[in-house]
């Protein structure tokens, strides 16, 4: 019975306490200035702005590179498997192997 009086106690205790924590966080989202309250004021400067208007920019445009460069590496990768792949089911043929096998030895 006193197991249970605990284990009663530790729910209600762990409800309480979430919902504490829950009232908490609402009031201070409540109490944070809006969007427009903080733009009026604090003003970024116009380089600033342009500053972080160029790494905007160049961020882009080196995530484009990133991409470009794992695409590349992709089809290289396949180029390369491709072309094993046909030049294996090309020894198959015993006159191309032999011509293979002439050509490496002299």
């Amino acid at each position: 019975m006193h197991e249970k009086q605990e284990c009663f106690d530790d729910n209600l205790f762990e409800a309480m306490f979430g919902q504490a924590i829950k009232e908490i966080f609402e009031s201070s989202l409540n109490d944070l200035s809006s969007e427009k309250e903080i733009s009026e004021t604090y003003s970024l400067s116009q380089f600033h702005e342009a500053r972080m208007k160029k790494l905007f920019v160049k961020n882009k445009q080196q995530e484009r590179i990133q991409a470009i460069i794992k695409r590349s590496k992709q089809v290289a990768a396949v180029i390369a498997f491709v072309t094993t792949i046909l030049f294996g089911s090309l020894l198959f043929t015993k006159d191309v192997r032999a011509d293979v096998l002439k050509t490496i030895t002299h």
